[in-house]
């Protein structure tokens, strides 16, 4: 999980459970193991010298933080990099999946997002759904692209129930 759902699922679930802001960080601070603990442990100790006693740490500096320390540098180019090599491997829930998170991260164009999209399908899917049906064109959107894929899925597997049915 990235640092930065971390903090966004902990806002969700201090917000929900009425945890006062000003022990957010004190709340959250049980949930940290391993290196996060051992640097927030540290980082603590030296903004706490710099407080006056008593102040809590606040949400926004405890945030903060987290994410210069966690926080890939370039997360975007190293999403890109993943794009790159991202294939389609098994299932195409999960790889849609895996490819929309990624995207999310990226600024690229629809036409580049398609052809990202097509390029990491499974060959034998890839041949069923470059093109719209319906105009015999490339693709315009994303969004079409993925559905028809999806739809396309769909048919194949419900042949392939009814062909063994038939067999058996």
């Amino acid at each position: 999980m990235q640092v930065d759902e971390w903090l966004m699922q902990g806002e969700i679930y201090l917000l929900a459970a009425g945890v006062q802001k000003h022990t957010w960080v004190r709340a959250m601070v049980t949930y940290l193991g391993g290196s996060a603990l051992k640097y927030w442990t540290v980082e603590s100790e030296a903004l706490r010298a710099e407080m006056p006693p008593r102040d809590p740490l606040r949400w926004e500096v405890f945030s903060e933080r987290m994410m210069q320390r966690f926080e890939p540098r370039d997360r975007e180019a190293a999403a890109r990099m993943q794009l790159a090599t991202l294939r389609q491997s098994g299932s195409l829930d999960v790889y849609i999946s895996e490819f929309e998170d990624l995207c999310a991260l990226v600024d690229q164009t629809e036409q580049d997002k398609l052809w990202r999209f097509l390029e990491g399908l499974t060959p034998g899917l890839r041949s069923k759904v470059t093109v719209d049906p319906a105009t015999h064109r490339p693709w315009e959107r994303y969004i079409d692209c993925r559905n028809y894929a999806l739809a396309t899925r769909y048919q194949i597997v419900t042949s392939l129930r009814h062909r063994t049915a038939e067999a058996l």
